[in-house]
């Protein structure tokens, strides 16, 4: 039932796409489903695990990987690729995690370690890749990751361990967190489908390319992520690699390389939906 409404909410946003104006209202809802998922994490010192190694290494060594294996295919695509597959696990992975009734802390553990890691090896690996001039200051990039990230954390565990009975209150709403996502996966959709319908310069085919590369790499690091991992966390890991951080990487996109490759960001909000909605179907 939840991938039927996910399914149903990617089509409202292509046809009422008025919901792209709401943009920035993703980042804050993005915190209220983190903040809904933390309140049910224990921290521990034991939380990194090889898996979540596996994670980072791969997120580092993929974009450049793909990148060089498309350039020459058709360079805004392998730029989108690029961008996308640098990102970070999604700050909303760990409540794509709750969907399915898996291990919470492993995902949530890889969007804390993934998020700086990233961050620092981004600024060195975008001029290397893209030829970008303009320097990427490495906190233009840490601090909004951390906000998203660590405020939400930090209050519900907080909440968890000093206010015990305020963290049970917030159990009624236990429904909120799915509603704010289908929130922003129509929000996404309606961003997406604006954008296309009002670019009158790149080419369709264009459009096309990008489209192809990004549901083939979607695809490709959910399976990469669960064939590489344990037997014990191959979905959770799979979804740490494959679940990417796009407003991140939307940004990114925009800010230090074009308009365009930012649909690749875009693009992926809809193919990797669609295999979670697939592995809400089974899992969940």
């Amino acid at each position: 039932m939840k991938a039927a409404f996910i399914f149903g909410t990617i089509l409202l946003g292509i046809l009422f796409p008025i919901g792209h104006h709401l943009t920035f209202l993703v980042r804050y809802f993005v915190m209220a489903m983190l903040f809904f998922a933390f309140l049910d994490v224990k921290m521990s010192r034991g939380m990194i695990s090889l898996d979540h190694l596996k994670v980072a290494v791969l997120n580092i060594i993929i974009p450049l990987i793909v990148f060089f294996s498309l350039r020459n295919f058709n360079m805004m695509a392998a730029m989108a690729a690029f961008v996308i597959c640098s990102a970070p696990t999604a700050a909303g992975a760990p409540v794509m995690a709750i969907f399915m009734k898996k291990n919470v802390s492993f995902v949530t553990a890889s969007v804390i370690f993934t998020s700086p890691i990233m961050a620092l090896v981004i600024p060195f690996t975008l001029p290397l890749a893209l030829s970008v001039e303009t320097q990427v200051n490495v906190w233009e990039i840490m601090i909004p990751v951390a906000q998203v990230v660590f405020i939400p954390l930090i209050l519900a565990q907080a909440i968890r361990n000093f206010l015990p009975r305020l963290r049970l209150w917030f159990r009624h709403f236990t429904r909120v967190p799915f509603y704010l996502f289908l929130t922003n996966v129509y929000i996404a959709s309606a961003k997406a489908s604006n954008y296309i319908a009002n670019d009158e310069v790149t080419a369709w085919y264009e459009f096309l390319y990008i489209a192809m590369v990004i549901g083939v790499v979607c695809f490709l690091q959910f399976q990469i992520g669960e064939r590489v991992s344990s037997k014990k966390n191959y979905v959770e890991t799979g979804l740490s690699l494959g679940r990417k951080n796009t407003m991140f990487a939307l940004w990114l996109a925009l800010t230090f390389v074009n308009p365009i490759t930012g649909l690749g960001p875009i693009f992926y909000i809809v193919f990797h939906n669609i295999y979670n909605s697939w592995q809400i179907y089974k899992y969940g």
